[in-house]
């Protein structure tokens, strides 16, 4: 299921060495735990995840269901600096651009996951990040699909 409800208004706010920028209309309350899979299951909170580029971890909260994807490298670079980009301003960071993105779809009626937090730790050259969005029930990656039975021309053109 896909949200399309519109942010009207979202907050950044700092927790700890984390910016979060967030829906407030969504996550009710900004805990840091939200941030890390693994507190996440010790916590009881953990109901599921996937596997890609690193782990998608499914969690329920009080407020909803969401899912947490951490930003990892890709490619070459990946072997020498894992989860690290080069950025200064918030602006600028792959998961701030995202949840806009993603905001400004939902505002053009498009079906995509509702963004509920963007997550960005800064040092002084480099940061790391996350990206909180409604968890979207009975999907599938595109790798298990084709994994299970491959694709038709027609689904391809649907996805294009």
């Amino acid at each position: 299921m896909t949200s399309n409800m519109k942010i009207e208004k979202h907050k950044v706010e700092k927790i700890g060495q984390r910016w979060v920028l967030y829906n407030p209309q969504l996550m009710s309350s900004l805990k840091e735990d939200y941030f890390n899979c693994s507190t996440m299951k010790t916590n009881g909170m953990l109901i599921g995840s996937a596997d890609g580029r690193g782990e998608t971890c499914f969690f329920k909260t009080g407020d909803g269901i969401w899912a947490l994807r951490h930003y990892l490298r890709g490619g070459l670079i990946a072997k020498f600096i894992f989860d690290k980009y080069l950025g200064f301003r918030l602006k600028n960071t792959r998961a701030w651009k995202e949840w806009h993105l993603l905001d400004q779809m939902i505002k053009l009626g498009l079906p995509v996951p509702t963004p509920v937090a963007a997550s960005v730790i800064k040092s002084t050259l480099f940061y790391s990040a996350d990206l909180i969005t409604v968890y979207i029930e009975n999907t599938q990656t595109l790798a298990d699909v084709l994994e299970a039975k491959g694709l038709d021309n027609n689904s391809w053109v649907e996805i294009g």
